[in-house]
């Protein structure tokens, strides 16, 4: 009988003693994955911002040209002459800039990007 409490005992001291473990190494792991993640970039190429003027000047990625949507047609093709330029566009949510990439696909250009909404680039670390 003593025997059978040592051994139940051990166990329940060893199943503890591991239960910890898991704790410590996924704070480890979490902390290493965060050092060795990349930084993101912006893709090259151009980047256009299609929401109106006063969006763009309340905040807008870095070398961004703002050409509102509503004067889009009329200006993209001076604006960005080489048809198969990579071109990046983005607005608010990614409504109007998926709009923006319809007209110059129509108009064309090969390497068009719908890169979504201005927040989520922000939050993606795009600056």
């Amino acid at each position: 009988m003593q025997k059978l409490l040592l051994a139940a005992l051990a166990a329940f001291a060893s199943l503890t003693a591991c239960a910890q473990t898991p704790s410590s190494t996924a704070a480890h792991m979490t902390a290493s994955a965060a050092q060795a993640s990349p930084a993101v970039t912006k893709a090259p190429g151009i980047w256009i911002d299609v929401r109106t003027p006063e969006e763009y000047g309340q905040g807008h990625l870095k070398d961004a040209a703002n050409i509102p949507l509503q004067e889009f047609a009329e200006r993209i093709q001076s604006a960005v002459p080489d048809k198969n330029a990579a071109v990046h566009l983005y607005c608010r949510s990614g409504r109007r800039s998926g709009q923006a990439e319809q007209i110059m696909r129509e108009l064309g250009y090969k390497n068009v990007t719908n890169q979504g909404g201005y927040e989520d680039l922000k939050a993606q670390g795009l600056s």
